[in-house]
């Protein structure tokens, strides 16, 4: 629903959302229930293990280690005078 009125607009809207307390539990009952269709597996790269290959391995995986330096400065805003 929307209104508009002389200074905008306002709106309200019926949503649904979701709500699990415990996924883990969730996921196990669904499993039980022959409902795994509704759960999602995804597979990632674990960069931490990645990390410890030699560097041959990682090139046979088209994987490349790139090496930066990185700086900051970081100010304490409430020390700087206005100009």
């Amino acid at each position: 629903m929307t209104k508009k009125l002389p200074n905008g607009i306002i709106s309200c809207r019926v949503s649904n959302r979701i709500e699990i307390p415990d996924e883990n539990k969730t996921m196990e009952i669904l499993r039980k229930l022959n409902l795994t269709h509704c759960i999602t597996v995804s597979e990632l790269l674990n960069k931490n293990v990645l990390k410890t290959l030699d560097e041959k391995t990682l090139n046979k995986a088209k994987i490349s280690v790139v090496k930066e330096n990185k700086f900051s400065i970081k100010t304490n805003h409430s020390d700087l005078k206005t100009v």
